[in-house]
């Protein structure tokens, strides 16, 4: 076998590794695309800088077979300061299945950006990146490189967007209450939220980095109560309870980022009287966007301690 079919093999087994870390859920589910306007691919556009697009435009595009390799490359214009979301997603049939995105500069070389599979299932997303001059900016979308399944439709989306100010619970210094022994549906958004709360990779608490955007929550909560979150949104989720957000790694004590776009889950026994700061959280680098969480928290009946009278009554019982 000769070394460079050999280095391909052991990419495509390290890549499928990584891959099944996290798997991928089938229900449908992406961004809001309603009032986008959809145009359609125009080969080639194989070369930089590629076909000319705009902000707010869906394009309906097609990755060939990987000999020779297909890459789809988009220019579009923004302004300096506006927050650029860039996302693939799936096409009809056949799907594409895994994409590579990769954001350049004018000059096409200079990467600015890149990701995998922060988007639905494999697919890609880059959210939360600020245009850093006014010009022209690169899109370019790769299969994944190991394999020669990943040909099929898909479809690029762009929106350049003006920043607003973060959510008041951006941090834990404005974390929102939650309120023991309560249920209930949470609704936010953490589309202009800042990275404030980032896990290392392969943390105790989720295994997984939390680059996302992130909003807080608090909760004064005593041992024995159960704790039952549900979080989802249309994006990677991964979140997780803490005590201390100076330190939040190191005083997590429950989290979840088990799949990719499916939702996450903690069901969780509070071992100790204290107050916890729940993080709602992106795996992806600026990723972020509206959010639901349906919680419970569970509070144990304690007996009450008889009276002066119930205890002498039950001696002569």
């Amino acid at each position: 076998m000769r070394i460079a079919t050999l280095i391909a093999v052991l990419a495509l087994l390290c890549g499928t590794t990584a891959m099944a870390d996290k798997v991928p859920d089938a229900k449908p589910w992406g961004f809001d695309l309603t009032g986008l306007r959809n145009i359609t691919e125009v080969e080639p556009n194989d070369t930089c800088p590629g076909q000319e697009i705009a902000c707010g435009d869906v394009v309906d595009a097609y990755l060939g077979p990987h000999d020779p390799e297909d890459l789809d490359y988009f220019t579009f214009y923004a302004t300096a300061g506006q927050v650029l979301t860039i996302g693939t997603d799936a096409g009809p049939d056949p799907d594409a299945y895994d994409t590579q995105l990769t954001l350049y500069n004018a000059d096409c070389s200079t990467e600015l950006d890149y990701d995998d599979d922060a988007g639905p299932g494999w697919y890609s997303l880059i959210s939360g990146f600020v245009a850093p001059y006014d010009g022209y900016y690169v899109a370019m979308v790769n299969p994944y490189p190991y394999s020669t399944l990943y040909e099929g439709n898909y479809i690029l989306f762009v929106t350049c967007e003006t920043p607003q100010e973060p959510p008041v619970n951006d941090t834990c210094d404005g974390a929102i209450v939650i309120e023991r022994c309560t249920s209930g549906l949470i609704e936010g958004d953490l589309t202009w939220a800042t990275d404030d709360y980032n896990l290392g990779y392969g943390n105790d608490c989720t295994g997984y980095t939390s680059a996302g955007l992130d909003v807080t929550y608090v909760m004064t909560l005593l041992a024995g109560d159960i704790v039952s979150m549900f979080y989802s949104g249309n994006f990677d989720e991964t979140f997780y309870i803490v005590t201390d957000c100076s330190d939040f790694e190191a005083t997590c004590v429950i989290g979840a980022d088990d799949t990719v776009g499916s939702g996450e889950q903690i069901d969780w026994v509070v071992l100790a009287d204290g107050v916890y700061y729940l993080i709602a959280d992106a795996y992806g680098t600026g990723n972020g966007g509206p959010f639901t969480i349906d919680y419970s928290i569970e509070c144990p009946v304690t007996p009450t301690e008889p009276t002066t009278w119930g205890k002498v009554k039950s001696m002569f019982e």
